[in-house]
């Protein structure tokens, strides 16, 4: 009934008060399950838009990361790009959350293993990761995501013009990055600027990629 209550406060867009690690929490149960943009691209198919600005089916489970020495929250993102959720995982990338120690913000950071060929095929299973330490991770502090709660959503974005990421086959040198989770879906946008400044337009890439909430063959979702 607990669960239920907080669920109708949120939905009606009136929060209480909380705290960065209260935040913390809530945004974790937020992300984890899974997440398909099925309806946005058939919606794209449907409406005739320009193949530029349609946007490809992706599907993403999220799941929680059991590695007690690793700092914050640590997720993972089983990425589907064909198929949806039944099909494939092509990849899995790993996503750390913590509060901010100086601000109001919730830090997100994609993180990567120092040696991915000690951990096993993440793509099977996650238990390898146990015993994960801070130590085996590398990331991009400048491309650093900050989250914070607006209204009735979280939103988290890049700190503008300091994400320097290079893509050498795509003549890309910047990125700048944009979220919005609500309780039924997840937003995420992602802009390429090449050296000069000048934008690098991918495949739906003009809007944002919307998905919703599913259900997730392999377990999970909602």
């Amino acid at each position: 009934m607990a669960a239920r209550a907080l669920l109708f406060v949120l939905l009606a867009g009136v929060v209480p008060a909380a705290t960065a690690d209260e935040r913390s929490e809530r945004l974790a149960e937020w992300f984890a399950g899974a997440w398909d943009s099925v309806r946005q691209a058939e919606d794209d198919r449907a409406s005739g838009v320009d193949a530029i600005d349609r946007h490809p089916r992706l599907a993403i489970a999220v799941a929680t990361v059991e590695a007690a020495a690793v700092s914050g929250q640590l997720f993972a993102w089983r990425v589907h790009e064909t198929g949806g959720l039944a099909g494939p995982v092509t990849r899995v990338e790993l996503h750390r959350f913590a509060p901010s120690p100086v601000t109001t913000e919730i830090v997100h950071e994609r993180v990567y293993l120092k040696d991915p060929s000690a951990w096993g095929d993440l793509r099977a299973s996650l238990a390898s990761l146990a015993p994960l330490r801070d130590a085996d991770l590398r990331g991009n502090r400048r491309c650093r995501v900050y989250w914070r709660w607006v209204d009735d959503h979280f939103e988290g974005r890049t700190r503008e013009g300091r994400c320097e990421q290079a893509l050498p086959e795509a003549d890309v040198t910047r990125i700048e990055r944009f979220f919005a989770l609500y309780v039924d879906r997840f937003v995420q946008h992602e802009r390429h600027f090449a050296p000069d400044g000048t934008p690098r337009v991918r495949a739906g890439g003009r809007t944002p990629q919307v998905y919703l909430r599913a259900q997730d063959p392999a377990g999970g979702g909602t």
